[in-house]
């Protein structure tokens, strides 16, 4: 099988870091299983938002997109026109665009994780000792950074033996680290190896995000098994552990996006978010124990070699001829 790739980059750092992860991971899973990579190969997948997708003329277009919430914007609707095999990596994806497909409908393929190199956490947090909580994703709203913010500032901020780690990104530097109290501020660039490590460290994932097409850093905190709080809105309800996951209540809040389109966000509410934080760690052991069983579930069921294996399967259900 051949195809083509336009929208591969190798985005390290960035608004769109998620996209440019999936680009490259995908396409060294499908290369590993014998895809070939060739500019003019008559099938061209474009994995890129919808509104940035340029079809090709005379070849067989596939869109693998995304999106983190409603109003889906009215162009993606032209793009799901244009494409000749629509893929998405959630339920939650799937829902919001089907309604604008004239009779076309989204296949869901997954995003995943390394198959290998994983690296999970060893201790168990005991009363007595310094309770790290990880968040790990861009410095936005969307991510739930300054509801976060605001909630340890009101609720934990004096508590010594609890400390917040904020790993972030830096999109015009190497990045610095610092603390400030019991909240540490990391910017700088992570190897891979360095980042599971990080996860591996910690005591628990909070990610009050408000929209997610899937969760990738959900996946990975679940694969380290890490118990988790979240907001039971976005892709990542697809694969969450419900006996590990606490989730935050929420409403729905309309702002703007980055791009300047409208966008419904599901901002957890403060008081909530801390009361679910107390709650895992009183019942730590239980949502712990949780948590390391399920992550063996999050590693073999998740991974990119698995997507690139259910993509191979839709392009050959789709384009028999073109194979």
């Amino acid at each position: 099988m051949e195809i083509s790739w336009p929208t591969h980059r190798r985005v390290v750092y960035g608004g769109h870091l998620g996209y440019g992860l999936a680009n490259s991971k995908l396409r060294e899973a499908l290369a590993s299983r014998g895809v070939r990579i060739r500019r003019r190969a008559k099938i061209v997948f474009h994995l890129c938002r919808a509104d940035v997708f340029k079809p090709i003329k005379k070849r067989k277009n596939i869109l693998f997109t995304m999106y983190e919430g409603t109003p889906v914007p009215e162009s993606f609707a032209k793009s799901f026109a244009k494409a000749d095999l629509l893929l998405t990596p959630s339920y939650f994806c799937k829902d919001m665009f089907d309604p604008l497909c004239n009779g076309k409908s989204f296949s869901i393929v997954p995003l995943g994780l390394d198959g290998k190199g994983h690296v999970v956490r060893k201790s168990s947090w005991v009363a007595g000792e310094t309770f790290v909580w990880l968040w790990v994703g861009a410095p936005n709203a969307r991510k739930g950074w300054d509801t976060l913010i605001k909630t340890w500032q009101r609720f934990f901020a004096k508590k010594p033996w609890m400390h917040l780690f904020l790993k972030t990104t830096s999109p015009v530097s190497e990045g610095t680290v610092e603390t400030f109290g019991n909240v540490t501020f990391d910017s700088r660039r992570y190897t891979d190896e360095g980042l599971l490590n990080l996860y591996a460290k910690c005591d628990a994932f909070v990610l009050p995000t408000a929209g997610e097409g899937w969760g990738l850093t959900l996946t990975e905190a679940a694969a380290a098994g890490l118990p988790l709080v979240t907001t039971r809105h976005g892709g990542q309800v697809d694969f969450l552990c419900d006996k590990s996951t606490y989730f935050v209540d929420y409403k729905f809040k309309r702002i703007t996006t980055n791009e300047g389109t409208p966008f419904d966000a599901a901002i957890a509410d403060e008081l909530d978010l801390a009361r679910q934080m107390i709650n895992l760690m009183n019942n730590y052991e239980d949502a712990s124990s949780s948590a390391l069983e399920y992550q063996p579930v999050i590693v073999e069921k998740y991974t990119w070699e698995n997507s690139a294996k259910k993509i191979i399967s839709l392009i050959e259900g789709s384009f028999t001829d073109e194979k």
